[in-house]
């Protein structure tokens, strides 16, 4: 049995990455899983960027929906196509309970937890090749319900 109390952060990094090809991070979203990954960055109608990462969970080779890791929209709309040719840095953070961890780390194993209070986040920042930082907020099932963010009202 395998006891967990207390908050998990996993944080994963991908350097000088191009988001037309694949690529690695420096180690799994999850406690098994491979390397490799891919990024999908598509406009939204207001000018916004969406953010789709995809890590091959199962070693495949291949990158399906089941695999998708985050989904989230940038924090600030753009005028340009400033990340449609991204060429940088990433780091994915994924604070979660202990016990959540542990459960994926140990399937087979039986797990005590405590009942404190800990909502699964995901934060992701992108670096590009000139040092500006791009911030997202995820979106879909990778929003947590509890947490809201307080936006500009519309003009």
């Amino acid at each position: 049995m395998v006891v967990g109390t207390g908050r998990k952060v996993r944080t994963i990094r991908a350097f000088e990455i191009d988001n037309m090809d694949a690529f690695e991070f420096n180690k799994p979203i999850n406690p098994s899983g491979g390397l490799a990954a891919k990024m999908d960055l598509l406009a939204t109608g207001r000018g916004n960027r969406l953010a789709k990462i995809y890590q091959d969970l199962n070693d495949d080779g291949k990158f399906s929906k089941k695999e998708l890791i985050y989904k989230g929209k940038c924090r600030q709309p753009f005028e340009e196509d400033e990340l449609i040719d991204f060429n940088g840095d990433i780091k994915l953070k994924k604070s979660m309970h202990m016990c959540s961890w542990l459960m994926l780390k140990n399937p087979d194993q039986l797990a005590a937890c405590t009942m404190e209070f800990i909502p699964t986040v995901h934060d992701l920042t992108l670096f590009d090749a000139s040092g500006e930082e791009f911030k997202f907020d995820a979106v879909g099932q990778f929003a947590d319900p509890h947490i809201v963010i307080a936006c500009p009202p519309r003009s």
